[in-house]
């Protein structure tokens, strides 16, 4: 395979082209009814969350400087957050160095 593809060089969509999408696209030529609200249920409950979790850890993954700094927020904030009383008992811990030794 000489060449990579697509979902590999070209540039992902934005997500109001996502939206639009599913909104006006012609992979069906009604412009109402129970597929174009499937399809607008589908990318709001799904198809967005999902890349924005997703473009969230690739962004996150890009440099190990940008990876070390955000686990070293999460452990001072998950540590902070234990101490409080109510809230201590949701935090897991994991993300409470204090819960380590």
């Amino acid at each position: 395979m000489d060449r990579l593809p697509e979902v590999v060089t070209g540039p992902a969509p934005s997500l109001a082209d996502v939206v639009a999408y599913a909104a006006r696209a012609e992979w069906t030529i009604r412009t109402s009814g129970w597929q174009r609200t499937a399809a607008k249920t589908y990318t709001y409950l799904i198809a967005i969350p999902v890349i924005c979790a997703a473009r969230t850890v690739a962004w996150a993954v890009e440099r190990p400087a940008k990876l070390g700094f955000l686990v070293l927020l999460l452990l001072v904030t998950g540590t902070a957050a234990a101490q409080i009383p109510l809230l201590g008992m949701i935090v897991p811990d994991l993300v409470d160095i204090t819960s380590w030794f």
